[in-house]
């Protein structure tokens, strides 16, 4: 072999060819993005407590200012029935409370932090305070396990994780309003579902809720999934969320409240002004 021929061949192995460089550089750029959204997803599981419980109250500064009639009447009956549950907590660290907004949406959903938040069709939809009991117990559940911020990892765009991962690597405090946004509509696993909703049932027995409240509402809730768009949002945030399991000895129990409230819950659902004149059972529905 001549010496120019060996040339040649030496240069070809050592050069690669143009579709070989891209998918290289492809290669490369897909690994860098793993990397750079796994370590980010770590950071936002393992934020600090303190910018955790900042991540509640700062969502509700910059997306729900919405004016609700009645707001101060309509909290504080939920925060009376928020208070019955917050006694049984084991892990009092959590400042727990409650924020209306107005909508037509039957939903519910937490904020790292501890921040509830209803709309006031679903304040209207529950038929007593021991029903709305069953919700915030659940919500709270989500906290309690960390679900929140999980739902939030797995959220988050490349452009947040990239600059998670800036901020963390130089040691300066997170970006926390570039997480705002992702808080709408997080959507939980039904393993999640699972978890909190057996969390929610011992949280209601030990602050002495009968757990057929509970399993009434979600049971009413999701028979009229199909039939009313209004309830459609609560089952994409929170799936398969049908009592069952532990909580199928409830469904015959007639247990009464043990609770006596300062309030009428009639008077309550129809300040929310999402119950029709003509009904004032709730919807028109039984």
């Amino acid at each position: 072999m001549s010496e120019g021929t060996k040339k040649k061949d030496s240069n070809s192995i050592i050069r690669p060819d143009g579709f070989a460089l891209s998918a290289l550089l492809f290669a490369g750029a897909l690994l860098l993005f793993n990397a750079v959204e796994r370590y980010s997803r770590v950071l936002i599981l393992h934020l600090p407590k303190s910018f955790e419980d900042q991540l509640g109250p700062l969502a509700i500064k910059l997306l729900h200012q919405e004016t609700v009639p009645h707001r101060e009447q309509l909290e504080s009956a939920t925060e009376s029935v928020l208070l019955s549950l917050k006694k049984a907590l084991p892990n009092r660290s959590v400042d727990y409370r409650v924020h209306l907004i107005p909508s037509s949406q039957v939903n519910a959903f937490a904020y790292p932090g501890g921040v509830i938040v209803l709309t006031t069709s679903l304040l209207a939809e529950t038929e007593n305070p021991e029903e709305l009991a069953g919700v915030l117990a659940h919500e709270i559940a989500h906290i309690e396990l960390g679900h929140s911020l999980h739902a939030l990892s797995r959220k988050v765009t490349f452009l947040e994780c990239f600059q998670f991962l800036y901020y963390g690597g130089s040691g300066e405090n997170p970006p926390l309003p570039l997480l705002v946004p992702d808080l709408i509509a997080l959507r939980y696993l039904p393993e999640e579902e699972d978890a909190a909703r057996e969390l929610s049932a011992t949280l209601l027995t030990q602050a002495g809720f009968p757990l057929r409240f509970q399993t009434e509402f979600f049971t009413r809730l999701h028979r009229e999934e199909n039939e009313l768009t209004e309830v459609q949002s609560f089952f994409q945030a929170h799936p398969e969320q049908v009592v069952e399991g532990p909580l199928e000895e409830a469904k015959a129990a007639t247990v009464a409240s043990p609770f006596h409230w300062d309030f009428s819950w009639d008077e309550i659902r129809k300040l929310t002004g999402m119950l029709p004149q003509e009904d004032e059972g709730g919807f028109g529905r039984a």
